[in-house]
């Protein structure tokens, strides 16, 4: 079976181009919004959001146009976290899940596995390894591990990001 475009593709059943409302409160996104991180006047992140049954997933992380009343979904994110010096699980799996999303989708380009330093952490001991997959101008499938420096209070994390093409774009100079 193949995922015909990415809004085939599933976060605990939440996809591209859906309702936040569908999945959490008015109240809670409201409240999660994240208005520092950068400009918002095209896009809001809304951090920290959880849904009480989810398998797979501990935090969620979503992005809307800013001031969409409907909250369509234009990025989501799924978190799980790592005790600290287990990062190397973290490893194993985002080549397991790439593998498994290749197979999902006829036309994908795995843009490859890099590692980087966190632009947060000066000092350059926080790494984010990913592997990127492009679906020829849906959007993009990003598959990260965090690993934060030990001064940092952030917890190691698993990431998988589903977002649209237009909010690809957009981070890629949001942060300048």
């Amino acid at each position: 079976m193949f995922a015909d475009d990415i809004t085939d593709f599933q976060i605990e059943g939440i996809s591209i181009g859906d309702s936040a409302l569908d999945y959490f409160s008015r109240e809670q996104l409201e409240k999660n919004k994240e208005l520092n991180w950068f400009d918002t006047s095209l896009y809001t992140p809304i951090a920290e959001l959880y849904l009480p049954n989810s398998l797979t997933y501990e935090s969620f992380q979503i992005s809307v146009k800013t001031n969409d009343k409907n909250y369509e979904i234009v990025n989501i994110s799924g978190f799980v976290f790592y005790q600290r010096n287990n990062i190397n699980e973290c490893y194993e799996q985002i080549d397991s899940i790439s593998k498994e999303i290749k197979k999902l989708f006829v036309d994908i380009l795995d843009l490859g596995k890099s590692t980087y330093e966190h632009p947060y952490d000066k000092s350059g001991k926080s790494k984010v390894t990913d592997i990127e997959l492009y679906l020829d101008d849906e959007g993009r499938i990003i598959i990260q591990c965090y690993d934060w420096a030990d001064k940092y209070p952030y917890t190691d994390s698993l990431r998988i990001n589903i977002m649209t093409e237009d909010y690809s774009k957009f981070l890629e100079n949001a942060y300048n």
